[in-house]
């Protein structure tokens, strides 16, 4: 669920690096990789695009689905935002459901 994602994805420490964080929703859009190209008008990859909608060579276990941000849902405290890697989407998942997570880091 998203409280126990943000919870338990805090000083996370993988591959010796301690510095993973889960992203907001504008952080884990900018993975989106659209294979022919990004359908700026509906922020989203066409139905033509490779699946799932991320480098496959830098992401290459990445499944089509859903992912939790960190981000809220301003407007209604039961959600928060999520991604689908399937083509690109976000939109708002019900913060009891369960998602898969994607942690990023900063550094080099």
């Amino acid at each position: 669920t998203w409280d126990d994602t943000t919870q338990r994805f805090k000083n996370v420490d993988y591959a010796g690096y301690s510095d993973w964080w889960l992203p907001t929703i504008e952080e884990l859009k900018t993975l989106v990789y659209c294979s022919e190209g990004k359908n700026k008008g509906a922020n989203w990859c066409s139905h033509d695009s490779g699946k799932p909608a991320i480098n496959r060579q830098a992401f290459p276990n990445t499944e089509a689905t859903f992912y939790w941000s960190r981000s809220p849902l301003a407007d209604d405290s039961d959600y928060a935002w999520i991604l689908n890697f399937y083509d690109g989407l976000s939109s708002a998942g019900y913060r009891l459901n369960y998602y898969a997570v994607r942690l990023v880091r900063g550094g080099q």
